[in-house]
């Protein structure tokens, strides 16, 4: 019944299995969209992150192993504001060392639908 459907769903995102929301697609409403790479030279890897994490426009930070330290995209309205948040913002932060900046120009994909490689 519609009923247990509901009760379900609600259950469910309770429990933080599911999560429900609407989203846009930023590059179409005019937003340059990139991907940092960076190379954490001193200090707390997870307190960079996380203080990168609460500047504006920055909607993913991941903690990486590898040749990069941290991976982090950014949302811009343009080169200018990108520059902004990269130079004067993440730069800044001490620890923070060699920095990759991956503008993406063409998105092939970009789905929330997650795939898992199964044999």
């Amino acid at each position: 019944s519609e009923a247990s459907v509901r009760q379900r769903v609600a259950r469910m995102t309770r429990q933080g299995v599911i999560r429900i929301w609407a989203t846009t697609t930023p590059t179409a409403l005019g937003f340059l969209s990139a991907s940092l790479c960076i190379k954490v030279t001193k200090g707390d890897h997870q307190a960079i992150a996380e203080q990168i994490a609460g500047l504006p426009g920055i909607d993913f930070v991941s903690l990486c192993i590898g040749a990069y330290d941290i991976n982090v995209d950014v949302l811009a309205e343009g080169r200018e504001e990108l520059y902004d948040v990269l130079v004067r913002k993440i730069r800044a932060i001490e620890g923070v060392g060699q920095t990759d900046v991956m503008i993406h120009n063409t998105v092939i994909r970009d789905t929330l639908d997650r795939t898992l490689l199964r044999d």
